[in-house]
């Protein structure tokens, strides 16, 4: 577990930690295999900010069990040349896929006549937490900063989301948004992060209050949009303790690739939330193979039609 790791227990965001293990396996062809494993916490494994790839495409290898002093969990599954792979691996519609951590995936073959590349790209989308939750961003870059009023941030974001999603009208949103700033600089600024995410759904619950006391009529279910904003923020928040390690196997010659470590043919990255917090973390690598048969093939071909046009005598 790492440095961040104090105050995440602290605040009890999370029960431990998880690392995510991808082991892709490219053929020659351009076929590819994909091993995930997943070992640490079970309530972490099983929560919404990293789903398992478990859905009835992947070949379950080691279904969820204890081991050693956590849980390991292993699914695989083959692909064919060119064979698009999803983005994420929700199987379910209950995430609204704007708010999924995506990580989409393209691992392609391209056959040239003289060479053939191979290339793999992989995207860990960012969550923009410059613009949500800056001061999560900034504990994350520097976890020896306090974080204190990190929650109350999220909180803010969280109500002030949902009000401008409202679509309260003109005359009524500023009314609303007064009232809120002072609910929250009176009440909420003197109270700890810990205990205010402790008792998180009772703070939205009195802003939704605030905000329905101001409406003569319900226009909008203003439960379902703080919903999203706050599974949003969840996801982000249970991201802060997985690690992330991505390991390629890539047939031929490597001649451009951004991983950390490079052993024999094997590329390997490691990083965490906070490799995209801010900004996507891409991941990138290109192999080629030169097909000498077909450059001898075609120099062949050169040579015949060089003499053949020295010795075919120019027409008068």
């Amino acid at each position: 577990m790492n440095n961040k790791s104090y105050y995440i227990i602290f605040l009890f965001f999370l029960s431990g930690c998880v690392e995510h293990i991808f082991v892709i396996d490219i053929k020659p062809t351009g076929n590819f295999n994909i091993n995930y494993e997943s070992s640490g916490n079970l309530d972490d494994m099983k929560n919404i900010d990293y789903p398992l790839p478990n859905s009835s495409e992947w070949e379950i290898t080691s279904p969820i069990h204890k081991k050693n002093n956590g849980y390991f969990f292993s699914s695989n599954k083959n692909f064919n040349q060119n064979e698009k792979i999803t983005g994420n691996f929700t199987s379910s519609d209950s995430i609204p896929h704007s708010i999924s951590l995506k990580h989409p995936i393209e691992i392609k073959k391209s056959n040239f006549i003289l060479f053939e590349i191979i290339s793999f790209k992989c995207s860990f989308k960012n969550r923009q937490a410059h613009n949500k939750y800056p001061k999560l961003e900034k504990w994350l870059n520097n976890p020896d900063n306090n974080p204190e009023g990190m929650i109350k941030e999220i909180l803010m974001y969280i109500i002030n989301q949902s009000i401008h999603d409202a679509n309260l009208g003109f005359n009524i949103f500023p009314i609303v948004q007064n009232d809120i700033n002072n609910w929250f600089n009176n009440h909420i600024n003197q109270i700890q992060d810990s205990i205010i995410f402790n008792d998180l759904d009772n703070y939205l619950n009195q802003s939704k209050n605030i905000i329905q006391s101001n409406l003569m009529i319900q226009k909008t279910n203003i439960d379902s949009i703080m919903n999203i904003y706050k599974t949003e923020a969840e996801i982000t928040m249970n991201l802060i303790d997985d690690d992330f390690k991505m390991k390629i196997n890539m047939p031929n010659t490597i001649f451009i690739h951004n991983s950390d470590t490079l052993i024999n043919e094997m590329l390997i990255w490691e990083f965490g939330l906070e490799g995209f917090i801010k900004n996507d973390k891409n991941l990138y690598s290109y192999s080629y193979k030169i097909n000498y048969i077909n450059i001898i093939i075609s120099l062949a071909f050169l040579i015949i039609i060089y003499f053949y046009k020295k010795n075919v005598p120019s027409s008068i």
